[in-house]
């Protein structure tokens, strides 16, 4: 029974593995958006206000959160004002990423695929 369990856990890790960092951001295609949330733990300066490098650290820590080998740059991060908040977007091959962060503490992570 324990080799069992073994085998089970090698197997589920194995195909865990497997499944691509686009199928992970779409739940295995079925959503054409992902939604994430992070705190202090992407913060780069006071954490007033979003900036380049927190919107970076926010994607950053969703594809490692995911399991997700695929790199972004923090060169590829664009920011700008918009209805009165900082709003930054940072394109990659699946689709890109809206960061925004409220205020309180929280940094939002919306992954849009491309359509």
């Amino acid at each position: 029974m324990q080799k069992l369990l073994v085998l089970t856990l090698f197997v589920s890790q194995v195909a865990f593995a497997n499944i691509s960092c686009y199928e992970r951001l779409t739940e295995g295609y079925g959503d054409s958006a992902h939604y994430s949330q992070h705190s202090s733990d992407v913060y780069s300066n006071s954490a007033e206000t979003l900036d380049p490098q927190m919107a970076y650290n926010a994607v950053t820590k969703t594809l490692n959160d995911l399991g997700c080998s695929e790199k972004v740059e923090l060169t590829e991060v664009q920011c700008t004002e918009a209805l009165n908040t900082t709003l930054c977007r940072l394109d990659m091959k699946f689709g890109y990423f809206l960061i925004l962060k409220d205020y309180v503490d929280t940094v939002n992570i919306l992954f849009n695929r491309w359509d």
